[in-house]
């Protein structure tokens, strides 16, 4: 992961966006980490829905 974000609004809704250098880079994470995650937050008793989005970002828009 090379960045990521958490918020939370007062509704109960939160939004969490990461930034990864490649697909297959968060395919593992996905398979590999985040299930040990959810069962150790306890979110999928508490959530509702979980929704995800693939954003692709143009190498253009990068500012060093």
């Amino acid at each position: 992961m090379l960045a990521g974000v958490f918020a939370e609004k007062k509704n109960g809704r939160y939004l969490v966006a990461s930034l990864w250098d490649k697909d297959c880079s968060h395919q593992w994470y996905v398979d590999n980490k985040m299930p040990a995650l959810i069962q150790g937050s306890g979110v999928k008793y508490v959530a509702i829905r979980i929704t995800g989005s693939l954003l692709k970002v143009n190498p253009k828009w990068n500012v060093f």
